[in-house]
């Protein structure tokens, strides 16, 4: 990718390129080039790339270690659903499997933004890192949960603690499982 954003910076940088006037409510405000975007997304793109190299190494261990987790939460919470107590055994692992993919995937991604925003690969050096992280997981599982329960892709049984209208464990499932990841990956591994 940077390569094509230098080969983009080479193009735009030729003797006959043309500035262009951006323009506002008072006239012209400012001069723009093509360059000039050219070297915002190479320097955009030059930072994500040394992040990325970076937190690329705990990317995989992380959704790796995230699935195994989550796959042990969604096998013990799954009693407190009614549509997995009715499921047989191939199609009730295939769902757990599934979910616990999805689970890992987003553990995974609120991992590199919370890495993107504070610059700092060890999540667990950081309280306000994992506060955010914390507070992504909780904001969405409470969101992903409530819509799942009202389009009925699952139902509760009447075992599953509720608060604010979602199941206590699948609210906090993401943070829990995010955190024991982490300790994992970085403490133990």
């Amino acid at each position: 990718m940077l390569f094509c954003i230098r080969k983009l910076i080479k193009l735009t940088s030729s003797p006959s390129r043309k500035a262009h006037q951006i323009s506002g409510p008072s006239g012209p405000r400012a001069t723009a080039t093509s360059f000039d975007g050219a070297v915002i997304i190479y320097g955009v793109f030059y930072i994500m790339d040394s992040y990325i190299s970076d937190t690329s190494f705990y990317i995989v261990p992380i959704f790796i270690t995230a699935f195994l987790i989550n796959v042990c939460w969604e096998i013990f919470h799954s009693r407190l659903y009614t549509t997995c107590l009715t499921m047989k055994g191939g199609p009730l692992m295939k769902l757990l499997i599934k979910m616990s993919f999805k689970d890992a995937f987003w553990i995974s991604l609120f991992y590199v933004i919370t890495v993107f925003i504070f610059q700092n690969i060890f999540i667990l050096n950081n309280p306000l890192q994992i506060l955010l992280f914390s507070i992504l997981a909780l904001l969405f599982s409470f969101i992903d949960e409530g819509i799942s329960v009202r389009l009925k892709r699952w139902e509760y049984s009447p075992k599953m603690p509720i608060i604010f209208g979602v199941g206590v464990t699948p609210l906090f499932e993401l943070a829990v499982t995010g955190l024991a990841t982490f300790i994992f990956i970085f403490y133990l591994f």
